[in-house]
């Protein structure tokens, strides 16, 4: 069975490498130690690209872009362009709550 296209892109290298070092990041700063990872900017522009198209996919690939966007708000909560990823990532996953974050943003 051939791929859709979202779910070629969650699949993808450069998404999943970003994934899993957003979550390694949480996982650290829970435990209160550890380093950030060093994510360029170039590397989360492309995944946050990837995870917008797995985000027209079914339910599992909007899961993911959803869990993404919030991974990323996470990451760095005071970078607008992060919050506003996040908000989009969320709005196509069909996830938007209103909460603090989302209402300074538009």
């Amino acid at each position: 069975m051939i791929e859709s296209t979202a779910t070629t892109a969650i699949n993808h290298e450069d998404f999943t490498s970003v994934f899993n070092a957003l979550i390694e990041h949480l996982f650290l700063r829970n435990r209160g130690g550890g380093e950030r990872p060093k994510l360029s900017d170039e590397k989360i522009k492309r995944a946050t690209w990837l995870a917008s198209l797995g985000s027209s996919g079914n339910e599992n690939d909007k899961s993911i872009a959803s869990a993404f966007g919030t991974l990323l708000y996470l990451y760095d909560q005071n970078n607008e362009l992060y919050i506003k990823a996040c908000y989009v990532l969320q709005s196509r996953a069909g996830n938007i709550v209103f909460s603090p974050a989302f209402n300074r943003t538009f």
